[in-house]
């Protein structure tokens, strides 16, 4: 018997992808992905609402899909549920002085995550610098979203 998350069958087809990699460790200097992701992590146990930097060209929008990248993994899905402008970023996000153009997306929660084995295998991109949209692999990511049959259960 195969189980579905219910939220990954609500993607549209339509909806674009961005990707952002998150380290396995904190850098020791300078602005830190991992730094800013566990601090949402924290604000989602407080009960707070998730947010993130957009890529440079502030294209993403509400039912857009941010793919977070952790190495060896795998990758959570989060649904863009709203869109800032620059000006809302996070006081915390004052040392990431290179993105202070880019627009804040808030995320929910994640609806599921892809193993790292299933990214791969859908041509999910094995190395992620930076936030990027997809473009190449967006087809089979979305369809193996919105199959989630890495979810199942026998």
């Amino acid at each position: 018997m195969t189980t579905f998350t219910e939220s990954s069958h609500l993607v549209p087809e339509m909806s674009s992808l961005l990707i952002t990699p998150i380290r396995k460790t904190y850098k020791a200097h300078g602005p830190c992905a991992r730094r800013d992701w566990d601090e949402q992590m924290d604000r989602e146990s407080e009960g707070k609402q998730l947010m993130w930097d957009d890529s440079r060209f502030n294209k993403s929008k509400v039912g857009d899909i941010l793919l977070v990248w952790h190495h060896g993994v795998g990758v959570s899905c989060h649904k863009i549920t709203g869109v800032k402008l620059p000006s809302e970023r996070l006081s915390t996000w004052s040392g990431n002085v290179g993105q202070t153009d880019r627009n804040v997306i808030e995320i929910g929660s994640a609806f599921t995550t892809i193993p790292w084995h299933i990214w791969l295998e859908v041509g999910g991109p094995p190395r992620c610098m930076g936030t990027n949209s997809i473009k190449a692999a967006r087809d089979g990511i979305i369809s193996i979203i919105r199959a989630d049959y890495f979810n199942s259960s026998s």
